[in-house]
């Protein structure tokens, strides 16, 4: 017991570099009592696990991780812009697809309207209508004498005033008896029906001079 405390008392009062040598061989693992040995350093195994890797493959790695993600990248976005394009086509397609179908209603409204108008226009059935010498006073009438007087018997007579035929009419008053084209194109007989249907509407007063010949 006093050895051992003898011991460490010597110990205590070693200087630090012959402390140093005398337990390094107890740290290396070495048992050699020659105090010159050159030790290896002891490095503990949790510095070794983090010094730097020399590994020169990681930047390339790192790059060729990144040119795939690029290209991840750049072609979502070339498939984002055909899908919107793609909208913008579907799209455009319908809305012709729409006008033409508005145009078709449009035309078939118009179509249905113009038959209900025609459907409610009334039908006009022409009529033909024939002229009847009057009967009565008028036939009786002396028109022989009546021609006399205004155009000397002369059916093709024209007076300066425009007045034309046997009666001398003018074409708005042979117009208005059912005449038709010029007096000097029509009969005798003709135009003296016309003159016969004037005397009915409105008497003797169209011939103010002559008037009074047909009475006799």
């Amino acid at each position: 017991m006093r050895a051992h405390s003898a011991a460490l008392s010597r110990l205590a009062v070693m200087p630090a570099a012959a402390l140093a040598l005398l337990v390094a061989p107890h740290l290396t693992g070495s048992h050699s009592a020659d105090a010159t040995h050159a030790a290896a350093p002891y490095v503990p195994v949790a510095a070794t696990r983090a010094l730097p890797s020399t590994d020169v493959a990681a930047p390339h790695a790192r790059t060729a991780h990144e040119t795939v993600l690029q290209q991840r990248f750049y072609a979502g976005v070339l498939q984002a812009k055909k899908a919107a394009a793609l909208k913008r086509f579907y799209a455009g397609i319908q809305v012709q697809r729409d006008a033409q179908a508005e145009a078709q209603r449009a035309a078939t409204l118009k179509r249905f309207y113009a038959g209900l108008q025609q459907q409610a226009a009334p039908v006009v059935v022409a009529q033909q209508t024939t002229t009847a010498a009057p009967s009565g006073p008028a036939s009786n009438m002396n028109w022989s004498a009546l021609a006399a007087c205004e155009s000397s018997g002369n059916p093709q007579a024209v007076s300066s005033g425009g007045y034309m035929g046997l009666y001398q009419f003018d074409q708005r008053t042979w117009e208005s008896v059912g005449g038709s084209g010029s007096p000097l194109n029509a009969s005798s007989a003709e135009q003296t029906l016309r003159a016969e249907i004037l005397f009915s509407q409105r008497g003797s007063s169209p011939w103010p001079v002559c008037g009074s010949r047909l009475y006799t």
